[in-house]
């Protein structure tokens, strides 16, 4: 869910626990960092305040599109079963 966010818009940390609010902080701090450290998302400046931090894709995940794609479409299936509403991103 945090790459469909993220695919979506440029979200700030809270942005993304208000998107999803089952998440611990714990859990949600641990995934952010996964992504980071596997070259998959990266923190970055806001565009239109440079002293706000915002959370972003990077160009590596390219390669995992099709994969992302096939999750995507298995979240937007999912999500409700688990008392989420999602929009699903267009392609890629």
């Amino acid at each position: 869910m945090i790459l469909t966010y993220l695919k979506e818009r440029l979200p700030r940390y809270g942005g993304l626990r208000a998107l999803i609010p089952k998440l611990s902080d714990k859990v949600l701090r641990e995934r952010l960092l996964d992504l980071e450290e596997l070259g998959l998302a990266k923190r970055t400046h806001g565009p239109d305040d440079e002293r706000r931090m915002v959370y972003e894709l990077t160009k590596r995940r390219k390669a995992l599109s099709p994969t992302l794609e096939a999750l995507y479409s298995w979240g937007g299936n999912t999500a409700p079963s688990v008392g989420l509403r999602v929009r699903i991103p267009e392609s890629t």
